[in-house]
């Protein structure tokens, strides 16, 4: 459910999974990828713009990096404020 909110990014519906134990680092068995980077990718093609408000939680709620840096402008914007280490990674 986790990552299917931040896929969606649902800023509030991650804050409360999060506070009934969903776990922002679990990555999903298919990709591999934790909820961050659900968000990160879907940002690129979304007809909305919740995912920078969504990355935004996760990173609040103490997210753990992604391992690769990617998504709309915006999301990698304000992933490089939180993580500057993944502008060595880019």
């Amino acid at each position: 459910a986790l990552h299917q909110a931040a896929w969606a990014g649902h800023s509030e519906v991650i804050k409360l999974l999060v506070q009934y134990g969903g776990d922002l680092a679990f990555p999903d068995r298919m990709y591999n990828a934790i909820p961050i980077q659900w968000a990160m990718f879907s940002s690129q093609t979304a007809d909305h713009n919740r995912h920078p408000g969504a990355v935004r939680t996760m990173i609040a709620l103490g997210s753990p990096p992604p391992v690769a840096l990617f998504g709309s402008d915006e999301v990698v914007e304000i992933l490089l404020d939180a993580y500057p280490e993944l502008e060595e990674k880019e």
